[in-house]
Order: C-alpha cells, then sequence, then structure tokens
C-alpha cells in the first residue's frame, strides 16, 4: 500500500503489529518500556517513545494527547497486557473509539470479573478475595478441596499458587505479599484439561478461530501448545458457546480475544480472559496453521482498512509449540539442532542462549520468555505437528553448571543438562496418542499424561468390580493396600509367572476384557511401535507369558500414599536372572498408570534423579529400590502432577516417584497399571 492511510499509537508488545501497521500504510508512534523496544521497531515507527506505560500513565497520556494535536491519530492499539487499560482510557479521552475502558477493566481485574458474572449462567466457579493466609485458608476448608490462589491483574502465570492445606496457604501468602499485594483472588481447583480459545470481535460479534491445548507445568506455567486441539464435538461446541456468552457479558465490542477455560465433567469452566492475542507464539502458530495474520487483523479490521477474512473453514492443518527450559545455572554448552533451514516455513526454532550466558530458574511465564529458547512447527494435522516438536527436542542440548545436588553413585555435585536424552516434564493431551507413549519408552520426555480417556461409567464399574470382586487380595507394610493381579517383586521366575496366570481371568472379568480401555490403549501402542519396526507383547518365560496389568489401590498414613521409590532396582532380582525383563535396565522403564478413582489429592510426586547401583548399594536398596529416605531427596527438582479419573499416564519409572496420600480419609486412588520397555531395539515387553 502506497501513501499514508493516517497515524495511530501503540503501547507496548511485539514487533509483528508495528510490521502489519507499516504495511497497511499507516504511520506509528510506539510506546514502549525503557530498553525493552522489539528488535527491528525502528523499521517501521515515525517516533519511539520510551516510557513506562505500566505505572506511567500520566506521562503516557500527555505524550499521546500532544501528537494527536500535532496530527490527529486514528486509534490507540495495545496487544500487551499493561497496555490494554491505558490505550482504551486515551481512545475513550479523545473520541477515537474501541472497547470501552470498563469492558478492557474487567477483563484485566480477575475479580471484577468474577463479580460482575455473578448471578449469570457464567458464574460457576467458586471464589472470592482473600486479604490474608487465613481467608485462604478459611476458603480452602469451605470449598472441601484443593483451591488455587492468584493476584487479580496479573498475566503469565505470575503468583499462581495451588493450595491444599494451611502450610500451603501461609507459603503462598507469604509470597503474594512480597510482590507488594495485599489482596489476591482464590478460586476452587478445576478438574480437568486445560485450553486457550483464541477469537476476534468485529461490530461487537466475537467468533472463535481455534481451541488450543495447553501443556501446563506441574507448578501452572505454559510448555507449549497445540491447535486445533483435539476436542469432542459436543464439548467445543459447549466451549464456543461459554467465550461467546462472556465477551457479550464483558461488552467487548472489537479486536482479539484470548480466553483460558478448563473441561471439567461438569463442563467448560472460565479461568479468565484476555482482549489480545495469547501469549506462547500463539499468532505465530495461527498463521502456520491456518494462514490467518492475527496482528493485521487486530489493527486493519478496525480501522475498515479489511474486512474480517473468513473464519469458519480453516482446513485440518495443525501446528504446536514447545518451550526449551534448561536447568538453571551458568551455559557452558549448547549443542545439537540450533538452527532450521530458512526454506521450511513449518519449522521455527530459537535458542536466545550461548555459552556463559547465565539462567535463572523458570518459575512462571515471564522467566520462561527471558530464557527464548522453544521450537514451532506446523504439519499436515496437529499430530504431526506435535511430533516434529518432539523431534527437534529430542536433538537439542543445553548443558549448564553448577547445578543442584542429586542422587549418583558418590553424592557430588555434578554437572546436569536438559532436553537431550530426556525432558523432565510431563506432556499433556486430550486424548490418548500412543505415539506419545513411545516418546517415554525412547528416553525423549519423563512422562506423558492423557486426559479423561477413561469414561466415566467404565471407571464406576470396574472400581465396583474391583471392590466387590472375590479375587481382591491385600498386599503388607512394604506398600500396604488392595490388588488383583501379580507383582513381580521378591519372586522367582517361575512364582510370578503362576501367579499372574491364576490372576489374569479374575481381572478380564473385572476389566470386561476384551471390550476395555486397556486393551485399547496396548493395541494402540502395539501398532505405534510396529510403524518403526518394533514389536510389543507380554514378558514371557518358558512358554507363560507376563500379566497384562494389576489393579490396585494403596491406604498407607504419613507423608506419601506411596513411598519414594524406583522400578529399576526390582529388574535386578537375582531370582529372576533368567527373565527377560533384566534386559530392560538402563534403558527408560515405562510405568503406566490408568486412573478409575482419585479424590481432590493423591498427586504423582517425581525427583529429578534417576539412581546408580552404587546408590542403591549404600542405602540398601539393590534389588528393591524402596523406600528411598528423603533426606537424600533433598535439594531435587520435582514434578507433582495432578490426577483425576478417567486419566490416563505414562512415566519413566527409574526415577524416583512416590504417591500423596489423600487428604480426605473416604477417598481412594485405585489405578490399573504396568511395566514396559524395551529389552532390545527391536522388542517392547510388557509385565506387572
Amino acid at each position: 500500500m502506497s501513501g499514508s492511510v493516517g497515524r495511530i499509537a501503540v503501547i507496548g508488545g511485539l514487533v509483528e503489529p508495528l510490521q502489519a501497521a507499516h504495511d497497511l500504510g499507516l504511520d506509528v508512534v510506539l510506546i514502549h518500556h525503557p530498553g525493552g523496544v522489539p528488535s527491528g521497531a525502528e523499521d517501521y515507527c515515525a517516533e519511539i517513545l520510551e516510557v513506562d506505560f505500566k505505572n506511567e500513565y500520566d506521562t503516557v497520556e500527555r505524550l499521546i494527547v500532544e501528537r494527536h494535536r500535532q496530527a490527529p491519530l486514528r486509534r490507540v492499539f495495545s496487544l500487551s497486557e499493561n497496555g490494554l487499560v491505558p490505550a482504551a482510557r486515551i481512545n475513550e479521552l479523545l473520541g477515537l473509539g474501541g472497547n470501552s475502558v470498563a469492558s478492557v477493566r474487567l477483563l484485566k481485574d480477575k475479580a471484577a470479573m468474577r463479580r460482575h458474572l455473578a448471578g449469570t449462567e457464567l458464574d460457576t466457579v467458586r471464589h472470592t478475595t482473600v486479604y490474608s493466609a487465613a481467608d485462604l485458608d478459611d476458603f480452602r476448608h469451605s470449598v472441601g478441596g484443593p483451591v488455587f490462589v492468584k493476584p487479580t491483574d496479573s498475566a503469565g502465570s505470575i503468583g499462581v499458587f495451588r493450595v491444599d492445606d494451611t502450610e500451603d496457604a501461609k507459603e503462598a501468602w507469604r509470597r503474594l505479599t512480597a510482590t507488594g499485594r495485599e489482596e489476591a483472588l482464590a478460586e476452587e481447583y478445576l478438574d480437568g484439561p486445560e485450553f486457550s480459545v483464541e477469537g476476534f470481535c468485529a461490530d461487537g460479534r466475537h467468533q472463535v478461530i481455534t481451541i488450543t491445548h495447553t501443556l501446563l507445568h506441574p507448578t501452572y506455567y505454559e510448555l507449549g501448545s497445540s491447535m486445533p486441539a483435539a476436542v469432542a464435538p459436543d464439548a467445543a461446541e459447549a466451549i464456543h458457546r461459554t467465550v461467546n456468552r462472556l465477551i457479550e457479558a464483558v461488552g467487548l465490542t472489537e479486536g482479539p480475544t484470548h480466553t483460558e477455560v478448563r473441561l471439567t465433567p461438569r463442563g467448560p469452566r472460565v479461568i479468565e480472559s484476555h482482549n489480545r492475542i495469547g501469549g506462547g507464539r500463539i499468532h505465530e502458530l495461527m498463521a502456520m496453521a491456518f494462514g490467518i495474520d492475527v496482528p493485521r487483523m487486530s489493527i486493519a479490521v478496525p480501522l475498515g482498512l479489511e474486512p474480517v477474512p473468513d473464519l469458519t473453514d480453516l482446513g485440518t492443518r495443525g501446528a504446536a509449540m514447545r518451550y526449551i527450559v534448561p536447568e538453571p545455572g551458568r551455559v557452558t554448552a549448547v549443542s545439537g539442532l540450533t538452527e532450521v533451514p530458512a526454506d521450511d516455513p513449518d519449522l521455527r526454532l530459537s535458542i536466545g542462549l550461548g555459552i556463559g550466558d547465565d539462567v535463572a530458574a523458570v518459575v512462571d511465564g515471564v522467566s520462561r520468555d527471558k530464557v527464548a529458547c522453544h521450537v514451532l512447527a506446523a504439519g499436515e494435522d496437529v499430530t504431526a505437528a506435535e511430533r516434529r516438536c518432539a523431534e527437534v527436542l529430542d536433538t537439542v542440548r543445553i548443558t549448564t553448571a553448577p547445578p543442584g545436588r542429586r542422587i549418583d553413585g558418590t553424592d557430588r555435585t555434578t554437572e546436569r543438562g536438559t532436553t537431550n536424552t530426556m525432558d523432565f516434564a510431563f506432556r499433556e493431551y486430550p486424548r490418548f496418542t500412543p505415539e506419545a507413549v513411545v516418546d517415554v519408552l525412547r528416553g525423549r520426555v519423563l512422562g506423558v499424561v492423557f486426559r479423561g480417556v477413561i469414561p466415566a461409567e467404565e471407571c464406576a464399574r470396574v472400581t465396583e468390580r474391583f471392590w466387590n470382586s472375590p479375587a481382591r487380595r491385600t498386599r503388607g507394610a512394604d506398600a500396604p493396600g488392595h490388588y488383583v493381579g501379580a507383582y513381580h517383586y521378591h519372586k522367582t521366575t517361575s512364582d510370578y509367572l503362576d501367579e499372574a496366570s491364576a490372576a489374569q481371568p479374575g481381572l478380564d472379568e473385572i476389566l470386561g476384557t476384551p471390550h476395555d480401555t486397556l486393551t485399547s490403549i496396548r493395541t494402540g501402542i502395539a501398532d505405534a511401535l510396529a510403524a518403526e519396526g518394533v514389536r510389543f507383547r507380554s514378558a514371557s518365560h518358558d512358554g507363560r507369558e507376563a500379566g497384562t496389568a494389576l489393579l490396585r489401590t494403596w491406604h498407607a498414613s504419613g507423608r506419601f500414599a506411596l513411598a519414594p521409590h524406583e522400578d529399576e532396582a526390582q529388574c535386578g532380582e537375582p531370582r529372576q536372572a533368567d527373565f527377560e525383563i533384566q534386559r530392560i535396565k538402563g534403558r527408560p522403564i515405562g510405568a503406566m498408570n490408568l486412573c478409575l478413582e482419585n479424590g481432590s489429592a493423591g498427586r504423582l510426586v517425581v525427583w529429578n534423579t534417576r539412581p546408580d547401583d552404587a546408590v542403591r548399594e549404600r542405602l540398601g536398596l539393590e534389588y528393591t529400590g524402596s523406600p528411598y529416605p528423603l533426606e537424600h531427596l533433598e535439594g531435587i527438582d520435582t514434578l507433582r502432577l495432578d490426577i483425576a479419573p478417567g486419566d490416563v499416564y505414562f512415566f519413566n519409572g527409574a526415577y524416583v516417584h512416590a504417591v500423596e496420600p489423600e487428604t480426605d480419609p473416604a477417598a481412594r486412588r485405585t489405578t490399573l497399571s504396568g511395566i514396559l520397555g524395551f529389552i532390545d531395539d527391536e522388542t517392547v515387553v510388557s509385565w506387572t
């Protein structure tokens, strides 16, 4: 476009909206934080003013009003969280149109939005504003389960804490008040997978562009995203309806929207919403998958320079993004894939670290973004995009020093690297994806979780049969609980296989084999491995096979319902020297779990350490791998995974792990479990 079509001001944000405005023929005045002006902005802006727009609104207003008087501005835009309210205020002051200040403030102030929705059909999340740790703990008691607490006005997962008990409430409040806050929003914990909904509003009509699956770290900051999310049509329709009603309720009239929801057993529940593009390179993913330029739309459509593109038929392509999160410390080496071919439009890689750079611990979205390491990929569908991201993650290695303490044979401080042999994280999926299980078995990632895979009626049917089954047995003090099936632990090969053979008919009767989720999962894994030339079968010896699974529950009291342990030590049991499962030692050990019953607690805990034989011998755990003393686990990074009935998860059981107890004495944690892994390059076996 030649010649100027007017002038706009932009507050904060990335370079893409500036380039879009320039390409549209607009002259741009940019207001940005000192030192934060994005690279390349000078190529697209007529003027750049560096001001702390979050804390110095009066200065921002004065500067923009002065420029408006010199040459009228058509609109003030912002796609930055802290620039949204200032932009709306100045637009209203100058009569430039756009979203009302009231609407933008409702989305910025999470507590105000909850109050605004009170009494409407969107008032579906129990919440309250809290002013002390006691208030927070009182709310937790009133809810009867875990709660979340967060600032009323932040983004990027800053200051978001889960509260399970009184000590959690005290610690969360201490950390919140340390940031200068005197109040916060507390909300009930919502079970179910998390999604973000990307949309666009024009002339007061809101349209959903896509639903994005959000991959969360156990401390609730985002590790990546995939679009479009694999959501059942009725669930997708419910999400669309909920988000459209929310945008209408707050009175938004134009521009992009980014709404976070959880799909609970009771339906979609809104976490929060924003009148901006989502973070985490969401706009790039939409461009790669659907060919939609949302930064350009955000400026061109409100000004009438271009119409809203067709958002109803976006095709079948998909895109995914994954962050690369190194261990904290000083970077000593960067190796593997560090750049991608410039002529490949479906792959983008950013490695924002070099040797000698210091990496702080990643605790939220802001500290994660400072690392500036991520991969984006697109493909024929979302699964292809996710696989391509995983392939890149498997090649990148960023080594840092000094690390934290970890258990090894000498108990010395050792150097640690990340994202090469294994990504210490759980990748989350809304449906069962057997190729993701293969990633665990090949050591690419610690674990994967598939949310809501088992239908609720199947969970109820199986657990009822389990508790009423005459085949149910009781296990002793080492891991107190009930089970149907056979443990290979501390037995000869022959004794284990005899027990497995005797127990299998009772287990099949409880599960309803072959019309059950376990059979479907095993078939899916077999097919995914067969595509790589690998055979999957039950472990065997002298013509007898291991059990397919173990149905079990634990009821130990104390800090853990199942004490810290690992599954590799048992694979060296001398009485099973003739059993082929011993060939798995040194390889990833896939621990399979299908959750059938669980309360609001009962989280899985995994420590970032894989003990070797020397430390097992020193601790007297050569062939048991249990229990690891807590003092030997101090200072080691952990992941905590929330598990709900219907979830299926796999992880590398060679890493020390435990299960937290239920807070409700009446709640039970019942899972269907098994172990699987490579015994050679062409064979994966399973056992119990």
